[in-house]
């Protein structure tokens, strides 16, 4: 029995000595504890969220293009539903950006136009009369309707630059070298014709060049660089093989705009050297079909995007087309047919502003006959 005791005696203490040292080892500080070291995070481009959809390059023209459904079917935006997470995006940061900032008079009347036809042929024509090579497909069913944007924006330079070839590696291209300190713009009292902002001043990773032009555009451009002792080396803005995505190119952009520091003090640079440019693609607009407006759904989208640059500036041209067909698409429909009217019917007569029909009638067959000339 005594043995027992003393095992029992043995093991409360044991367990109080745990509880003891359980006790301080969870809630009492240390008392020499060590703070770590605070270091200096790098700095990085940040990346704004919420303010694009960044599924497009050239939005623009895809905005007016919605517009112009919007006011042909007599409709609002807030009944426009997206189907899919990028039509829902698109449509709550670059549509309503562009709804609330555009104005009328913003753009020229040949910058920015919109077209709608119910046949498919009217606007490919106007495609192919504006230089474009997208086609679109014969409408779907009869009550289709196609709408089609098209953005045509010429910059030209504040005075004409210097004809001068690029190398890279070894190849040579067509190119131009723009002073920053034009003529035009000393005698115009205009900033300097380029200026030039970085990522970071005290050690820069990427250059930005922001060239004036005679509208007052600003035509901007980035360059990813290497500084050695005597002079700034470009090299490619993303690495990798492939080509960066859309959402790559544009998040970057993004980020570059909203943390660019001007360069003060003596800038590095008194001009830019850039290639000319003669770009065409056709971006994958898939993502755009689907969308529903009340009564219709998309059945069609296609895009183009033409962007050339030389020595006396820019021209940036785009167009969107887009073709909406009855919800009832894809139901097989009867072939259209005549109205025929050949019982007795209504006529009037409505002028506007006026609450009454000007003129109305019950019209029964005697009085169904050629009246000859109604002069």
């Amino acid at each position: 029995m005594k043995k027992y005791s003393i095992i029992i005696i043995l093991a409360i203490i044991g367990t109080g000595a745990a509880a003891w040292y359980y006790y301080r080892a969870n809630s009492v500080a240390p008392s020499r504890s060590i703070t770590p070291v605070q270091t200096e995070e790098p700095k990085v481009l940040k990346i704004p969220t919420g303010t694009s959809s960044e599924i497009s390059l050239s939005p623009l023209s895809i905005c007016r293009a919605l517009d112009k459904a919007v006011e042909f079917l007599n409709t609002s935006p807030d009944k426009i539903t997206p189907v899919n997470e990028k039509q829902r995006s698109f449509l709550s940061a670059d549509y309503m950006t562009y709804r609330r900032h555009m104005k009328k008079d913003m753009f020229g009347p040949d910058e920015l136009k919109a077209y709608a036809a119910r046949d498919a042929e009217t606007l490919n024509k106007i495609l192919r009369d504006n230089g474009f090579s997208i086609q679109l497909e014969p409408f779907s069913s009869p009550d289709s309707i196609g709408f089609l944007a098209i953005q045509d924006i010429l910059v030209k330079w504040l005075e004409k630059a210097e004809r001068k070839p690029i190398r890279s590696g070894k190849n040579e291209y067509a190119g131009f070298r723009l002073e920053a300190q034009s003529m035009a713009a000393l005698e115009s009292a205009h900033d300097a014709q380029v200026s030039f902002a970085v990522d970071d001043e005290r050690n820069p990773t990427v250059v930005m060049a922001e060239i004036v032009t005679q509208s007052g555009d600003k035509v901007c451009c980035a360059v990813r660089i290497k500084i050695t002792e005597n002079n700034t080396e470009a090299v490619p803005f993303f690495s990798g093989k492939g080509v960066p995505s859309d959402h790559d190119v544009m998040h970057t952009i993004r980020s570059l705009v909203e943390n660019r520091i001007q360069y003060s003090g003596t800038c590095r640079y008194n001009a830019i050297e850039l290639p000319m440019i003669s770009y065409q693609e056709q971006p994958d607009v898939a993502w755009f079909k689907k969308l529903q407006f009340p009564g219709y759904t998309v059945d069609q989208a296609l895009q183009e995007v033409i962007f050339k640059m030389n020595e006396s500036g820019a021209r940036a041209n785009a167009a969107f087309v887009f073709t909406i067909a009855g919800c009832t698409a894809g139901i097989p429909m009867p072939s259209p047919e005549p109205l025929i009217v050949n019982e007795p019917f209504l006529l009037w007569i409505e002028r506007p502003g006026m609450p009454l029909p000007i003129f109305a009638a019950y019209l029964d067959q005697k009085y169904w006959t050629d009246p000859g000339s109604i002069e």
